[in-house]
C-alpha cells in the first residue's frame, strides 16, 4: 500500500499495479523536471501511455467514471497541480487562502450533517483543504454541491413535532 500526500494536504492510499507504478514514477520525474513544462506533463498524463484511461470512440483515451474514481488518477492530477505551483502558474497561498468553510458551518448551509459533509469529502465529491486538524472548505464548491443535490438532508421538524412524525 502506498501513501501519497497531495498538495491540498489530503492522503491517498493506493496499490498501483507493476505498469501504474511505472507510469506514476514517470509522471513524477516528469513534474519534478525544471525543463518539462505544465503541458508536457498534462499530455503525458492524458495521452495514450497512461494504463488507466479508458479507450474512447475517437482513439483518444477517456477519464470515464471508473478512472475518476481510480486514486491513481487523483495522483496523476495532484502532480499537474504540483507542478502547476512549482512552475508558478498556481499561488498555493493564493488558492488555500479560498478555503474558508469549516465543516459544521458547511453542514448548515448544505442543510446535511456534518458526518455526511465528511463523507462527501471522503468519497471526492466535495474540494477541501485539511489545516490545523480540521477541513475548509471554499464556498463556492458548497454553492456548486447544492445545485447538484447529492447528500442526504437533515431531517426538519417543526415546532413541538417529533422526528419521523
Amino acid at each position: 500500500m502506498v501513501h501519497y500526500t497531495t498538495v491540498m494536504n489530503r492522503t491517498i492510499r493506493y496499490s498501483p499495479t507493476a505498469a501504474e507504478a511505472a507510469f506514476i514514477d514517470r509522471a513524477t520525474k516528469m513534474a519534478n523536471d525544471n525543463l518539462s513544462t505544465v503541458h508536457d506533463l498534462i499530455a503525458l498524463v492524458y495521452g495514450t501511455d497512461n494504463p488507466i484511461l479508458e479507450p474512447g470512440p475517437t482513439g483518444r483515451p477517456w477519464v470515464t467514471e471508473k478512472v475518476f474514481d481510480n486514486p491513481v488518477y487523483r495522483v496523476l492530477t495532484d502532480l499537474i497541480a504540483r507542478k502547476e505551483v512549482t512552475t508558478g502558474l498556481v499561488n498555493l497561498d493564493e488558492a488555500l487562502a479560498e478555503y474558508t468553510v469549516s465543516v459544521p458551518v458547511a453542514a448548515v448551509q448544505l442543510g446535511m450533517t456534518a458526518q455526511a459533509v465528511r463523507a462527501a469529502i471522503d468519497a471526492w465529491r466535495l474540494p477541501a483543504y485539511y489545516r490545523k486538524g480540521q477541513w475548509w472548505l471554499r464556498p463556492e464548491s458548497i454553492k456548486g454541491y447544492q445545485a447538484g443535490g447529492r447528500a442526504r438532508a437533515v431531517r426538519k421538524t417543526g415546532a413541538g413535532k417529533k422526528p419521523g412524525r
